[in-house]
């Protein structure tokens, strides 16, 4: 059976799927709730980057700003996507160490 179709067949994506499946990256719909919190997330990111532009001034500094936020959403937004898979398995590294 290919991996797409074990993945399918799951109701949910477990740790036993994944690894019956052989893929270590999958995708998982966002629910109702997350799209929400992502838009939010998304809009409130803008607000931030319009207020740092708008009273920085060009400098490295401002640049540090805007790349430790946009750094912040994407850590934001994984926490999201990755709520309730907190038991999944780490990803293998190329040694099989995380395995």
């Amino acid at each position: 059976m290919s991996a797409i179709k074990v993945l399918q067949q799951a109701k949910k994506v477990t740790p036993e799927a994944v690894l019956a499946s052989g893929q270590v990256a999958y995708y998982q719909p966002a629910t109702q709730d997350q799209a929400y919190r992502y838009n939010k997330l998304s809009a409130m990111t803008k607000t931030l980057i319009l207020g740092i532009i708008e009273n920085a001034p060009p400098s490295p500094e401002r640049s540090n700003a805007l790349n430790a936020l946009q750094e912040a959403k994407f850590w934001a937004s994984a926490a999201i996507a990755r709520e309730g898979l907190e038991d999944m398995p780490a990803v293998p590294q190329a040694d099989g160490a995380g395995l």
